[in-house]
């Protein structure tokens, strides 16, 4: 069993995760001055055909998927936060033995262990069929 994580590393994940939130906020903001500055009326409206206007509204609907991903992001990460503050952060939803820290390096927001998010993704199962 792995010790739990110490001071110094979950304020390391702390600042992981508010340096990646800063760099998600500014992509929103970016995002939207530039819809503001109203590129994508631009574009539609210099579109001369139906094609071309249904590839504006294409990179539109992209752009608000990219968004919504954003934000669920967003939210994972604020969710990350709380954990750290009650104690539980780095902690397994499903098994509560500690998640290894190469998994919080490549994702500090994750919830599972890699054998139980593959497991939950249905992965596991079909491995060992």
């Amino acid at each position: 069993m792995l010790k739990p994580y110490d001071e110094k590393e979950l304020e390391h994940f702390r600042e992981r995760l508010l340096e990646r939130k800063r760099q998600l906020w500014y992509d929103v903001a970016e995002s939207m001055r530039d819809d503001l500055k109203g590129e994508y009326q631009e574009q539609l409206s210099t579109a001369r055909d139906d094609p071309e206007k249904a590839l504006v509204d294409l990179m539109g609907d992209t752009d608000m998927i990219l968004l919504e991903g954003r934000q669920g992001e967003l939210q994972a990460i604020e969710e990350a936060l709380q954990r750290i503050d009650e104690g539980t952060y780095g902690l397994c939803t499903e098994c509560g033995e500690r998640i290894p820290p190469r998994r919080l390096e490549v994702m500090p927001f994750a919830v599972r262990c890699v054998e139980d998010q593959a497991r939950q993704e249905g992965r596991l199962e079909r491995a060992s069929l």
